[in-house]
């Protein structure tokens, strides 16, 4: 009999097995009792006014199709949706929800009917402002205004817009979020809170190089997070070195210090601590990358071998291509690995009048077929 109820068990077509086994006469009668598994076949959604969309709304339940059906899932999917909803402004809505089983196919429907009911509208937007810009031109740029339909797009769009506003002002670690208060159901309205705090200054440079601040956005990485760790400030480090290669100045210096200072806000009064994040840039002499030789080739032509390789030497109408990351990026030339090895470092004249150091660099092994 065990081994009936394990057989029937493997099927997965049952959540409860039971045996149960009565008199019968001279003889017992064994019953086997069984509670059906069901699947969820399909989530549908009537009534909803976007936002938010059916999509987002059932995903937002997380009942996944082809998951075994729990009547205690369901309840909890259903929290979530109204959750969900309160997000997007819809405090009032109604939730019934329908079960269709299908017995012969294992399968079941949920159908949650939706009257959603007004949304509410901000009442009024309290600022908390810890920066040194006015209330309004903050306020401007969030845009939601009291009296206007409350949704998570709105909200978001406009704490954006805020952030992004402090950081082409220099302040990376900008902090703007928004909290809700108690929901006015007389009027269908809530409260809100918004608070902004902009956080210490970006890097700045100090040296001869002329980096501008577009690039040095695009060098450093913590413009795109909008934090600042030791990571990111390395990563600074490294691009603006190769940037520096990349122009000729293979003996460039780039170096970064993080100093604290106590500062006072602006518009609160408090005291509180930034870091200035300060890069050191030293170009040093400008060079040229004007020959490259290989030593050991027998078999390939040079100008196959410099197709090969993604540095180039100065040109009449290109640049020279060189870095240290391009070096170590190369592609092979064979399955061992190929390295670079500087033999000589002097000055050669250019027919500009000008005069430039020139790099040269060969193979430091024979290439092998």
């Amino acid at each position: 009999m065990a081994a009936s109820i394990r057989i029937l068990y493997q099927t997965g077509n049952y959540a409860d097995l039971r045996a149960v086994v009565y008199p019968e006469g001279d003889a017992v009668r064994l019953d086997f009792v069984a509670h059906e598994n069901l699947y969820f076949n399909q989530i549908l959604i009537n009534g909803l006014t976007p936002p938010p969309t059916e999509a987002s709304a059932v995903a937002a339940m997380q009942l996944s199709l082809g998951q075994t059906y729990h009547e205690q899932d369901v309840k909890d999917g259903l929290e979530r949706l109204r959750d969900a909803l309160r997000e997007e402004g819809l405090y009032r809505a109604k939730i019934a929800v329908e079960e269709r089983p299908f017995p012969e196919s294992h399968q079941l429907d949920v159908i949650v009917n939706l009257d959603p009911g007004p949304r509410v509208r901000a009442k009024k937007i309290e600022l908390i402002n810890n920066t040194e810009y006015r209330d309004a031109e903050l306020l401007a740029r969030f845009k939601l205004k009291p009296g206007s339909p409350l949704t998570i797009a709105k909200v978001q769009s406009g704490t954006e817009r805020i952030r992004k506003f402090l950081e082409k002002k220099g302040h990376l670690s900008a902090r703007v979020s928004v909290r809700r208060g108690e929901f006015d159901s007389t009027n269908d309205t809530i409260p809100l809170t918004l608070e902004i705090t902009e956080g210490p200054p970006g890097p700045r440079r100090v040296g001869c190089a002329k980096l501008s601040g577009r690039d040095l956005k695009k060098m450093i990485p913590v413009y795109q997070e909008g934090s600042v760790d030791a990571d990111l400030l390395e990563e600074g480090r490294r691009n603006i070195r190769e940037r520096m290669e990349r122009e000729g100045y293979f003996d460039a210096k780039v170096d970064y210090a993080v100093a604290a200072r106590d500062v006072e806000g602006a518009k609160s009064g408090k005291k509180t601590s930034e870091e200035i994040i300060t890069y050191t840039v030293q170009r040093g002499a400008r060079h040229q990358l004007s020959r490259i030789e290989f030593n050991g080739n027998r078999y390939f032509s040079t100008d196959l071998l410099k197709s090969r390789i993604s540095i180039s030497t100065v040109s009449l109408f290109t640049r020279p291509h060189f870095s240290r990351r391009l070096m170590d990026g190369r592609r092979p030339l064979d399955e061992e690995p190929v390295h670079f090895e500087r033999i000589s470092f002097g000055e050669s004249g250019r027919a500009s009048g000008g005069r430039a150091r020139e790099k040269r660099w060969r193979l430091d092994r024979p290439l092998q077929h």
